[in-house]
């Protein structure tokens, strides 16, 4: 893998909550995980060795406060609270089956799914104002952790909104990276731009869910059938997409 990095950022999605395995919005519901979540947190901290890092920033929620201290469980380091990494405002949505509000509050899931960068009919936030608290996020990154490896352990909609952000996509597809509970996903900001090395790793992960990337030649062939090329994981049979 190439070393020729200006920062490696490394990224963790929560274990799930009760709400999670229920199919509920949660967004800024502060929930612990749940049982099934622990367990799936302690495997992926089998894989990642947070040692490497050099920072480790979390969002101020309990479930991602929980999945951090278990990753770094052998480390003698403190994840730094963040809230610009804090989930998405769901507002009146929250607590409620994903299900349901696509089918009985149509007309605001159509809004909001439309012009997710302005529109919150749901008195919650927008995509483009949890945007910005990345834009800020990244700025201090760039500022003060050049040469490092640093550690998000956040939410999907937000790690969904910071990879469309480092790579100038469009945020109304932002839902399409849809990163797993427990999850592991690796970008480099290299010189030539970012660079996804991992995206959803999980040794509970289906295998066609996972993808890894090759840095070659300034750009990243996705890969199918994988694990992780970051030598503190192991490496699973992979076949290229095309």
């Amino acid at each position: 893998m190439s070393r020729e990095y200006l920062i490696r950022i490394w990224m963790v999605r929560h274990g799930q909550t009760n709400w999670n395995e229920q199919g509920r919005c949660q967004g800024s519901t502060d929930l612990p995980l749940s049982s099934r979540g622990i367990q799936a947190v302690r495997t992926i901290a089998e894989c990642v060795d947070v040692s490497q890092c050099d920072a480790v920033f979390c969002s101020p929620y309990k479930r991602t406060i929980e999945t951090a201290r278990l990753l770094m469980v052998n480390t003698s380091h403190a994840p730094f609270i963040c809230e610009e990494l804090r989930e998405i405002d769901f507002g009146t949505w929250e607590g409620k089956p994903w299900k349901n509000i696509i089918e009985n509050r149509r007309a605001e899931w159509n809004v909001w799914k439309n012009d997710p960068l302005l529109s919150n009919p749901y008195k919650g936030e927008s995509l483009s104002n949890a945007e910005e608290r990345i834009k800020r996020l990244y700025s201090m990154f760039l500022r003060e952790y050049l040469g490092q490896t640093i550690l998000l352990v956040s939410h999907g909609g937000i790690l969904n909104i910071f990879l469309c952000f480092l790579f100038q996509l469009p945020l109304r597809v932002s839902w399409t990276f849809k990163l797993s509970a427990a999850s592991f996903s690796e970008v480099l900001i290299c010189t030539y731009g970012p660079v996804i090395t991992v995206l959803n790793y999980g040794p509970n992960i289906s295998i066609d869910r996972m993808y890894i990337g090759k840095v070659q030649e300034g750009k990243s062939q996705l890969l199918k059938k994988c694990a992780i090329i970051s030598n503190s994981l192991p490496l699973i049979q992979h076949e290229i997409l095309n």
